[in-house]
C-alpha cells in the first residue's frame, strides 16, 4: 500500500521503484477516506 500525504492510498503490486521514489504499481486500486474509488488505469 502506497499513502500519499494529502491522504489518498494505493493498493496493489510494486512493479518497480527508482531512485528518485518513483513508484510503477499493477493491479491498483484507489482509496479515499478508507472508501475504494476503483482500479486505476495506465
Amino acid at each position: 500500500m502506497v499513502k500519499l500525504k494529502w491522504g489518498h492510498e494505493y493498493k496493489g503490486y510494486l512493479v518497480s521503484v527508482d531512485g528518485y521514489m518513483n513508484l510503477q504499481l499493477a493491479n491498483t486500486e484507489e482509496f479515499i477516506d478508507g472508501s475504494c474509488t476503483g482500479n486505476v488505469l495506465r
